[in-house]
Order: structure tokens, then C-alpha cells, then sequence
């Protein structure tokens, strides 16, 4: 998600990538890359406070799923947080700490917005908005767009490259454009 939404976003400016998940996977994506695009990739999943990559004029943070102390830098930091949620129930509980931790974020950085976003849809829309729907009951903003899920993005990381670098003209890339529009209208 972290990528692909980069790579919309460079669409209008220059962007800045920090994986900070040691798995590493935006990075290995980055690394196979077939031609050059204006966004920046670093690795650093230490995630100093300092690091360089924070000082862009537009950073993405990429952290690991249920960590803590990475989720508590990025809420710290954070103009937008954007949660990806897959349409589990299970998913959706495994996120739920994250709104108490932005809430004492809060304290500190009291312009941080959430986000929540479903991601890796399949085509059951009974499924997704009622998950849409319990991640309002809990108190997640979710945004009315969703990605789906498409073989074409991994095939697009076989590139290196975002979806709508590889593929243009991919039905999916409008998803991640409406995502794109959400993003910036509840971070402005």
C-alpha cells in the first residue's frame, strides 16, 4: 500500500519511502525497480527520530504490523496515518490498540489524523462494508475507497515499480488515485 500510494503521489511531487519493517519488503520491491521514478527509498527499521528521510517535504513511513514502538514514532510524527485493514474481523481487533495509542499521540502532536483503508478486497461488498462499518463503530475513520485485491500489483512488483508506473492504465490504479484524494483532503 505504502508503495503504491508513493507512487501516485509522485505523480504531483517528489516523495520520500522510509521501510521501517525488517522484513523489508518496500525495499526489496525498490531494489528490483526497471526505471527511475521520483520517489525515494530508505531502510532504516531502527527508525531514529533523526532520521534524514523525515525531513522530506512529503515522507511515507512503511512501519511492521502491530509494533509497538514504531507505531508510537510514526503517531508522534505524524501529519496522517493511514491504516490498511484487510476485511477480517480479526484484522480490524489487531488494530484497535493503535487508537488508544494515537490518542495519547495526541497529546504531543494534536494535528495527527487516522485514516483507515481497506485493503486487499476481494469482491464480496457485503464483507467489506460490514467491516467498513465496525471500524466506524470502534471510532477508525475509513475512507469510502478501497484498494483491491489484484494479481497486477505483485506483478508490478516484479518491476519494482507502483502499479501505475507498470501499469497504467490498471483499473486498480484509480483505487489508489481515490485514496490518494482522501489522504490529502483529511490531512489538509
Amino acid at each position: 500500500l505504502t508503495y503504491n500510494l508513493a507512487g501516485i503521489l509522485s505523480e504531483l511531487e517528489p516523495v520520500t519511502a522510509l521501510d521501517t519493517d525488517p522484513q523489508g519488503s518496500l525495499t526489496a520491491a525498490w531494489s528490483l525497480r526497471s526505471k527511475e521514478i521520483p520517489v525515494a527509498v530508505a531502510a532504516d527499521p531502527a527508525f531514529p527520530l533523526d532520521h534524514p528521510a523525515l525531513d522530506a517535504s512529503l515522507c511515507l513511513v512503511d512501519t511492521p504490523p502491530g509494533h509497538e514502538r514504531h507505531a508510537r514514532k510514526a503517531l508522534a510524527l505524524a501529519d496522517l496515518v493511514i491504516v490498511p485493514l484487510t476485511p477480517s474481523p480479526l484484522d480490524l481487533m489487531a488494530s484497535l490498540p493503535l487508537l488508544a495509542m494515537a490518542a495519547d499521540a495526541m497529546k504531543v502532536n494534536p494535528t495527527l489524523r487516522m485514516l483507515a483503508v481497506l485493503n486487499q478486497v476481494k469482491a464480496n461488498a457485503t464483507l467489506r462494508e460490514t467491516i467498513a462499518g465496525m471500524a466506524r463503530e470502534k471510532g477508525f475513520t475509513v475512507t469510502q475507497t478501497w484498494i483491491p485485491h489484484t494479481v497486477a500489483v505483485s506483478e508490478a512488483f516484479l518491476e519494482g515499480l507502483p502499479l501505475n508506473y507498470a501499469r497504467p492504465a490498471h483499473p486498480a490504479v484509480e483505487f489508489f488515485r481515490e485514496l490518494a484524494r482522501a489522504a490529502r483532503e483529511v490531512g489538509a
